[in-house]
C-alpha cells in the first residue's frame, strides 16, 4: 500500500514487431519493450521522469503511495529503423489494454532493482 505502480506495456502490432525500444527511468535504460509486452512494477512515492531512449518522447510523474501510473508505447516509423513513443494513458483506457499482454521476461528490464 505504501507503493505506487507503474504499468509500461506495447499493444501487438505486425509493423515494427521485431524493435524493442528502450524506456529509460531517471536517464538510466530501463526496460526493453518487446511487442506485445507489458512491465508492471513498484515504486517508492516520487517523482520520476520516463523518456524514450531517442529522448523524443516522454512523461514526468509524481507517484504518490496507492496510484496507478499506465504508460503506452508505440512504434513510430522512421527513415533507417523505427523507434518507440512513450505516452501517458488514462487509468481507465490503460487497466483495460494492459492485462490483455503478456509479462516482459525479467532479462529485459536493466535496472536490478525492478525486476
Amino acid at each position: 500500500a505504501s507503493m505506487a505502480t507503474v504499468v509500461i506495456y506495447r499493444e501487438n502490432n505486425f509493423a515494427g514487431g521485431g524493435l524493442g525500444p528502450t524506456v529509460m527511468l531517471n536517464g538510466e535504460d530501463f526496460v526493453d519493450i518487446c511487442n506485445g509486452r507489458v512491465f508492471g512494477g513498484g515504486f517508492h512515492p516520487g517523482h520520476y521522469v520516463f523518456e524514450m531512449d531517442d529522448k523524443k518522447s516522454g512523461t514526468a510523474v509524481d507517484l504518490a503511495s496507492g496510484q496507478s501510473v499506465y504508460m503506452k508505447v508505440e512504434i513510430v516509423p522512421g527513415f533507417w529503423k523505427g523507434g518507440g513513443r512513450l505516452t501517458q494513458m488514462a487509468p481507465q483506457q490503460g487497466s483495460f489494454e494492459a492485462p490483455r499482454l503478456q509479462v516482459l521476461e525479467s532479462k529485459e528490464v536493466e535496472i536490478a532493482a525492478y525486476r
